[in-house]
């Protein structure tokens, strides 16, 4: 499980992994972030998949990062060394709410597409609040509404 925050948002995934099983925590900086999106994303469209491995080192001084690209069809690879960052910070599970079954905790689930929702900062002036308006019925569209703009998205069909 990989999570990732910049203090505004907070994103989890869960990644294919068929190497050797190496536990170990550590807090990458944003900068190395950057570069992996950036440097996994060169040259357009790409035919192949690019393998990403990240690798760590525990010494007296903390810890420290390397990241590597591999593009397996040439063989090259591109790479990146910080250190991780130290401090204080508490587990990102706890930041998720858990469904308590009593229906009061969430609002009703709506299935938009995330594609739709990333378009709305195009419209937005940089940093701009949006504030959802999401209708009681599905079939409905959600409004998002901000000073500068406003936008409608239909909502997808949740299929179980």
């Amino acid at each position: 499980m990989v999570d990732a925050t910049d203090r505004y948002r907070v994103h989890e995934a869960s990644l294919n992994y068929t190497g050797p099983k190496r536990l170990g925590s550590f807090l990458m900086p944003r900068a190395m972030v950057d570069w992996i999106l950036k440097t996994d994303h060169k040259g357009k469209k790409v035919s192949h998949e690019r393998l990403l491995e990240i690798a760590w080192k525990v010494d007296d001084n903390g810890t420290h990062l390397t990241a590597r690209i591999v593009e397996p069809e040439s063989g090259s690879a591109f790479s990146y060394e910080l250190d991780a960052l130290k401090g204080n910070f508490p587990p990102v599970e706890r930041l998720y709410p858990e469904p308590s079954g009593d229906g009061e905790s969430f609002i009703p689930v709506y299935a938009l597409n995330p594609s739709f929702v990333g378009d709305l900062a195009l419209m937005l002036n940089h940093g701009e609040p949006v504030r959802v308006h999401a209708p009681r019925e599905a079939k409905l569209p959600i409004l998002f509404e901000a000073t500068s703009a406003r936008a409608l998205i239909q909502q997808n069909m949740l299929l179980r």
